[in-house]
């Protein structure tokens, strides 16, 4: 027994000193190790957070290329290939001119509804009426419906729409008119005007014209139509009568008799307000006609001189947004029907899940605490086992006692139970 209880010691010793020089040898291990899991970990991290920016990227380029392609659709209700026609067009134009994908689809859409315009016309158009929203600073769909109705109403060729564009751009830069309001002037008082013998290029520099001298086109209105009626009842020329009227007017020697003379005409709201606008020579609208005539290439030009290299940045990065909502957008057509099926599959089983999981309850639960059972019991035998095996390494001393308090036998158990 003595002899037992000296080897007993040497081996406590033994594994004190080997204790120690495993502490020292692995503490650098340790450290090394610390860095080296670290440096994995961060890689991993940024792999994944790259990832997960780039799929969210993705998922945001599809949502918004998504829906400016249904905004063109819902503005046009078209179908099968007139809709693929669309859907055509609008991926080039996204990537040809600046703008959130959602207000070019719109603009496309009311183009293709208003002026009939498919195929090159429509992508040309839509570029041209985002580029006079970005110049004027008016809404690129709410221009097409102005400039849509303003065309119609004069009886102008839809062909023409950049002409118009060139002309309410100009006007607007030199009178400070919003183009907005240009335009509405156009149909609200197109008639009239060209009843008077005005043009539509001779109405916009009027229009110009008045706002920037302060007229208030509302009330001259009024009494331009009260002149137009009476004209008409009387079957006179009103465009004649209005050139007559004018010159009369100017050539007055005074003011009171200018304005009586207006009044007699226009009527009394209007008749004051048009003598006035007479006399100041605000209905000389010759130097406007001049800048409107020579208004071609306006849009174009104004739109190239405000681009600087942050808007051509801007517009590749727009591009390329574009691309990567357009791939995801096929992918998610190319395999919609194994999406659906493989959803429509999942959500079957998980349906059938539930209902054996409600059904079968108690059993369940019981099959798991029994499961567990085992599994814990199993869990201690085995590390028993692994425990006396390695005892068994250090001294035939500990084998002896191990053996004497029961624990070989354990391991024994384990290592045959099933």
């Amino acid at each position: 027994l003595r002899r037992y209880e000296n080897e007993l010691e040497n081996v406590d010793k033994e594994t004190a000193q080997t204790t120690k020089e495993t502490a020292k040898a692995s503490e650098g291990f340790t450290v090394m190790k610390g860095v080296l899991a670290n440096l994995v970990a961060s890689g991993i991290r940024k792999a994944i957070s790259g990832l997960k920016d780039l799929g969210n990227y993705a998922r945001e380029a599809y949502r918004e290329f998504d829906e400016g392609q249904d905004n063109v659709i819902k503005k046009t209700g078209a179908t099968g290939q007139s809709a693929d026609q669309l859907r055509d067009v609008y991926k080039k134009v996204i990537k040809e001119v600046s703008g959130d994908f959602g207000d070019l689809g719109n603009v496309i859409g009311e183009l293709n509804t208003r002026f009939g315009f498919e195929g090159g016309e429509l992508e040309k158009s839509a570029i041209s009426f985002q580029k006079f929203a970005k110049v004027t600073g008016t809404d690129a769909t709410e221009a097409v419906r102005l400039v849509s109705r303003a065309m119609g109403d004069a009886g102008i060729d839809a062909k023409d729409y950049g002409d118009v564009l060139d002309m309410l751009t100009t006007a607007s830069q030199q009178s400070g008119i919003s183009v907005d309001n240009l335009a509405e002037s156009l149909t609200k008082y197109g008639a009239p005007m060209r009843n008077l013998g005005f043009d539509t290029k001779e109405s916009i520099a009027i229009f110009s014209q008045w706002e920037k001298a302060g007229v208030n086109t509302q009330i001259a209105f009024s009494g331009m139509r009260k002149a137009i009626s009476n004209w008409s009842k009387d079957g006179k020329d009103a465009k004649e009568e209005f050139k007559k009227t004018l010159k009369e007017i100017e050539k007055t020697p005074s003011r009171a008799k200018a304005t009586h003379k207006a009044i007699e005409v226009f009527g009394a709201k209007a008749g004051p307000d048009l003598a006035d606008a007479i006399l100041e020579g605000r209905f000389a609208y010759e130097d406007f006609l001049s800048l409107i005539e020579s208004s071609s290439g306006s849009l174009d030009g104004t739109f190239d001189e405000t681009l600087d290299g942050a808007d051509k940045v801007r517009l590749a990065l727009q591009g390329a947004k574009a691309d990567l909502g357009s791939f995801v957008s096929d992918l998610m057509s190319k395999y919609q029907p194994e999406i659906e099926a493989f959803i429509q599959n999942a959500t079957e089983e998980a349906k059938e899940l539930i209902t054996y999981v409600v059904t079968n309850r108690e059993k369940i639960v019981g099959t798991i605490t029994a499961i567990s059972t085992v599994l814990g019991t199993l869990f201690v035998a085995d590390k028993a086992s692994k425990f006396i095996n390695t005892m068994k390494t250090f001294s035939p001393v500990i084998t002896a006692l191990a053996t004497k308090i029961g624990l070989v036998t354990v391991a024994q158990q384990s290592a045959t139970s099933p």
